[in-house]
């Protein structure tokens, strides 16, 4: 999540399908694919964000706005935390999935889909192959969902 807060509009790619991925341990930066689904989902929200009335600049964080982009600085771990929970709230098709189990969903997805072991450690910049081939032992991974909204009465 810490990799997650930090990602502006900048580092988004929507014509390529791609995220760059700051970490902030050693200051590397790696390329992550989106899916269509996630490509789709950052339109949503650079739109809400324009419907707003509000202007589209690199510097503006993916994650903090409610459904739109945040301007600022990004939001710290235990703030990610709270996003998360009202999130949750407005989808509930997402109350039991964690983040981190997103993650374990892409990977176990990429193994599934016949990639390259090492392209995937290093997507997931894991140190050793070691940490990325347990995903291959793991039934974390969250089937796939429709993004609806909870009606509001």
């Amino acid at each position: 999540m810490s990799e997650q807060v930090l990602i502006r509009l900048k580092d988004i790619s929507l014509e390529r399908g791609h995220i760059s991925i700051l970490n902030k341990k050693n200051d590397s930066i790696r390329t992550v694919l989106m899916s269509e689904k996630v490509n789709e989902l950052i339109t949503i929200i650079c739109n809400n964000t324009l419907n707003k009335g509000i202007s589209l600049s690199d510097e503006m964080y993916l994650f903090g706005g409610h459904n739109i982009l945040k301007f600022g600085k990004p939001h710290s771990y235990k703030e990610l935390g709270t996003l998360m929970r009202r999130f949750r709230q407005q989808y509930p098709q997402f109350v039991n999935i964690t983040l981190y189990e997103q993650k374990h969903t892409s990977i176990t997805n990429q193994f599934d889909d016949g990639i390259d072991h090492y392209v995937i450690k290093e997507r997931a910049n894991h140190s050793s192959i070691a940490t990325t081939e347990i995903y291959l032992q793991s039934n974390r991974a969250v089937k796939p969902y429709e993004l609806k909204e909870r009606k509001t009465v």
